[in-house]
């Protein structure tokens, strides 16, 4: 089976971070339910303080955190399957 790529962004009122992630999506023989198994992660950024202008994210500064964190995931932007994220603060 495919391995699946996932994206996920953590966004704090202090840092912000991100992780890259596969896994594959399998039937559990028990319930039948599809469910993701095998996940291993394949990158996790550094953390960054969150930019802000004002009291706003700064949606720029924070546009080029995520553009540099995917380059250096080695991850083609355009294959992640699904992804999350997280807005605390």
């Amino acid at each position: 089976m495919d391995q699946l790529h996932l994206l996920g962004l953590d966004f704090g009122s202090t840092t912000s971070s991100a992780i890259v992630a596969t896994s594959q999506v399998l039937r559990n023989c028990a319930t039948g339910r599809m469910e993701l198994a095998h996940s291993s992660v394949v990158y996790r950024s550094e953390l960054v303080f969150t930019p802000f202008r004002g009291d706003q994210i700064d949606d720029a500064a924070m546009a080029a955190h995520l553009d540099r964190w995917i380059r250096e995931s080695g991850v083609n932007p355009k294959i992640f399957a699904s992804g999350g994220v997280i807005i605390t603060g």
